[in-house]
């Protein structure tokens, strides 16, 4: 299947992962999985989570061998006194 809309570059990959969590979820998605390790992303899921008062699953699951999962909504909810706003 070629997405034309997923079409991306690098350097603005950090930007255009969340916005395309938020299109998948505006279009119904339930559960989505970003499979990163770029901090810039984490933060910005952060972010997105909460100003957009989300409540669908959203996780981060690291490309390393150990494949940890990061629960982005249990983390917004832990965190968001210091989450940018």
């Amino acid at each position: 299947m070629d997405r034309v809309d997923l079409r991306t570059i690098h350097e603005g990959a950090d930007a255009i992962i969340p916005r395309q969590v938020v299109q998948a979820i505006e279009e119904g998605a339930v559960c989505v999985k970003v499979i990163c390790v770029d901090t810039d992303v984490f933060v910005l899921l952060l972010h997105v989570y909460l100003n957009m008062n989300l409540i669908c699953s959203v996780f981060m699951e690291n490309t390393s061998a150990d494949r940890t999962i990061v629960d982005i909504g249990a983390t917004t909810q832990k965190n968001k006194a210091i989450i940018p706003s």
